[in-house]
């Protein structure tokens, strides 16, 4: 259901991390935006977040070439075998205390689509801009975060230590280590566990969605049947869910003290 491929990932000639990577393609306002394409020529946000439009063809269609461009450059590289990989993220909630959360990443089979659970309402517009940029590019470019909620908990003591693998800090002050899981052993046996688990969408439904539409349009190639995830597991300390406040304006103001 989950298991090893060959990411592209970004190679020491593309520079330091920090300048390299960016929040979800829907966390980057227009600033933010522009702060990270001036960080870095090679700044992924050049590839996931093109104008607010979904009519701007012209950026979908170029994000393709710039992938290749860049893997002639050898800024990007592939790894030439499949496998898992470990992620760390150590964040600070906002009461002050600690986090620290591990997650396994790797492809997900979406025939198995039945075994993820959703629980939030997508939206038209949102759907239209993913799609079109996977059509055009077919490549996937971040992970849809999952909770696994059966199975035995992930044997997270025997994943790799981090100790080599690079630190990015985001401007919330998260820390963020990825690390390939070189032991064949330990990939197949979270291939085996991830084979009778169930999950929750944590965050990413828009591009689940997308996924597994595109997989449908593409029946005949097996490339198109899987999208990238990372798994946490359900009893992970470090697996916090926080609220998301929301400001709503132009309330009518008797009516809605009525309803209070």
């Amino acid at each position: 259901m989950i298991h090893g491929f060959k990411p592209l990932r970004y190679s020491d000639a593309a520079g330091s991390l920090q300048n390299l990577v960016s929040q979800p393609y829907d966390k980057i306002p227009p600033d933010e935006k522009a702060r990270l394409e001036d960080a870095s020529p090679h700044n992924v946000v050049r590839l996931i977040r093109g104008e607010t439009s979904p009519d701007d063809t012209q950026w979908y269609a170029g994000v393709r070439p710039r992938v290749e461009a860049w893997l002639k450059e050898g800024v990007l590289v592939q790894d030439e075998t499949p496998s898992l990989y470990a992620y760390r993220q150590r964040f600070t909630a906002p009461d002050g205390t600690v986090h620290t959360r591990t997650g396994v990443t790797g492809v997900f089979d979406l025939a198995h689509e039945d075994k993820v659970l959703h629980h939030e309402r997508t939206h038209g517009r949102a759907k239209i801009d993913r799609l079109r940029l996977l059509e055009a590019s077919e490549i996937h470019f971040g992970q849809i975060f999952l909770v696994r909620h059966e199975g035995p908990s992930l044997p997270v003591a025997d994943l790799p230590d981090f100790e080599s693998a690079p630190i990015v800090k985001d401007r919330d002050g998260a820390e963020h280590s990825f690390q390939r899981i070189e032991n064949p052993d330990l990939v197949q046996g979270l291939e085996e566990a991830f084979a009778s688990s169930g999950f929750v969408i944590a965050d990413g439904h828009h591009r689940f969605t997308v996924a597994t539409q595109y997989a449908k349009d593409h029946p005949a190639c097996a490339g198109k049947q899987q999208v990238m995830v990372t798994v946490v597991d359900v009893d992970d300390p470090g697996l916090v869910v926080l609220p998301t406040h929301r400001l709503l304006s132009g309330l009518p103001t008797e009516r809605t003290m009525g309803i209070l």
